[in-house]
């Protein structure tokens, strides 16, 4: 059974006395880690939909030009023939 004695000069620190670990048992900063976590993990997925959207857009906006450069060459094709 493991004991937890307060470490001194640190009221949220307790020390377990089996293993020698330490542990903070400070909630509300416990939560507000939990909470400032979530945040970040939220901001990298909304970075990363945003990456894809971008490099989606430019994948479309290369096979228009594509495309535009297919129709410019078959007009310029069929205005030589004209001739």
């Amino acid at each position: 059974m493991s004991k937890l004695e307060k470490v001194k000069g640190y009221r949220d620190l307790v020390k377990d006395t089996t293993n020698g670990g330490v542990v903070n048992i400070d909630l509300s900063a416990y939560e507000q880690h939990k909470r400032v976590k979530e945040q970040i993990l939220l901001k990298q997925q909304e970075s990363k939909a945003n990456l894809d959207m971008v490099q989606s857009l430019q994948s479309e906006i290369n096979c228009m030009k594509s495309d535009m450069s297919e129709i410019k060459s078959l007009l310029i094709s069929i205005m030589t023939k004209g001739k």
